[in-house]
């Protein structure tokens, strides 16, 4: 009685790590529906990881530009800060009270 081997079909980039890269993007293409630019040909994690660093590099000098928006943006967020801790201590300390007010401050 001969035996039957599953053999993994081979795929056609260049490792599975390039394979699950491309999947990932044409996952979140098709439930999202944007297109986006997916970089291809990375074999080894540490290569994904500088095309991610790069990336997010990149968007941060586009994202924090100097600019006036980019002030103002920098400006509400600061003045949201302070306004965010302040809900917090009033959520902590209405715990004590009473125990739901935690779950609907915060």
């Amino acid at each position: 009685m001969a035996t039957t081997i599953g053999v993994r079909q081979a795929p056609k980039s260049s490792s599975d790590i390039d394979l699950i890269w491309k999947t990932a993007v044409a996952q979140y293409e098709a439930q999202t529906g944007a297109r986006v630019y997916a970089a291809t040909g990375q074999t080894t994690l540490e290569e994904v990881w500088a095309e991610i660093s790069q990336t997010k590099s990149n968007f941060q000098s586009f994202r924090h530009s100097g600019s006036k928006i980019s002030k103002i943006r920098t400006h509400i967020s600061s003045a949201f800060t302070p306004i965010e801790a302040l809900g917090q201590v009033v959520a902590h300390a209405t715990k004590a009270v009473r125990s739901p007010n935690m779950a609907c401050m915060l």
